[in-house]
């Protein structure tokens, strides 16, 4: 019967669902376990140095660690795009962190054609293509939703 379709339909798109986000806590889960043991070393390190050494050792750690930040927040998407965003104009965070995550402010990557075109067919059925027109080259920009 229809219902049942219908029904299926929805306990499909749930689970699909579920295991996204699932996915995306044990991303974050394991980005900030990887910070955490990453600066736990860099105490270590920076506690057998001396002088402009800590320094140069907590320069270079905030340079990995931002780095890593970015690329797991943009891996992420919406949400976490959108903290890493706020996060970026913050005044009490390292330069470091400012320069990498101030590139999500105007320069988020796109997601590839191939995805935005499914995105559309599941969104607006099949015939998609009579609502929307794409732009046939490289995007022209990429903006985030939260």
């Amino acid at each position: 019967p229809a219902w049942m379709q219908v029904c299926l339909g929805v306990v499909g798109a749930l689970v699909l669902w579920v295991r996204s986000l699932i996915w995306r806590l044990m991303r974050v889960t394991w980005v900030v376990l990887v910070l955490m043991a990453s600066i736990l070393r860099t105490f270590r390190l920076a506690g057998a140095a001396s002088g402009k050494g800590v320094t140069a050792i907590w320069e270079m750690s905030h340079r990995v660690h931002a780095k890593f930040m970015m690329e797991a927040v943009a891996d992420l998407s919406g949400f976490y795009v959108k903290i890493a965003q706020s996060l970026s104009v913050q005044t009490a965070i390292p330069e470091a962190f400012h320069l990498e995550l101030t590139k999500l402010q105007d320069a988020m990557p796109a997601d590839p054609h191939e995805e935005v075109e499914r995105t559309l067919a599941e969104e607006l059925g099949k015939d998609w293509r009579k609502k929307v027109i794409l732009h046939p080259g490289p995007p022209l920009g990429s903006a985030t939703i939260a």
